[in-house]
């Protein structure tokens, strides 16, 4: 994946790009060697439930340096919101998150 020799890119816009879950995956290993990624942009990408699981644990573990994440227009729903709740929260430098449009309702908007 070309992403591996881009350890000082700070931003990545993969918008609008189809990605669903499984393409998300590949993209969640390569977020390691992103150590300078400070804004990722995921919105309109289908990745559904299974991509917010596959991506929750790839957000604190690789990506601590994130300020603005994108991850609206996913319909992750709220099974998807509880999967990020906590790996989003561990984001300690966050300044903006976009999660409009993934009809996450009442119970994923109270996820922790």
């Amino acid at each position: 994946c070309v992403l591996h020799r881009c350890a000082s890119l700070r931003s990545l816009n993969v918008s609008s790009n189809a990605l669903e879950a499984g393409a998300g995956g590949v993209l969640c290993a390569s977020l390691s060697s992103l150590t300078s990624l400070q804004v990722l942009q995921l919105h309109t990408n289908g990745l559904g439930p299974a991509g917010a699981a596959i991506l929750a644990p790839s957000l604190p573990a690789h990506a601590r340096s994130l300020t603005h994440l994108d991850l609206s227009s996913n319909g992750f729903g709220p099974e998807g919101a509880v999967a990020l709740a906590g790996a989003v929260g561990a984001l300690t430098e966050l300044q903006k998150l976009s999660l409009g449009y993934n009809q996450v309702g009442p119970r994923g908007g109270m996820a922790r």
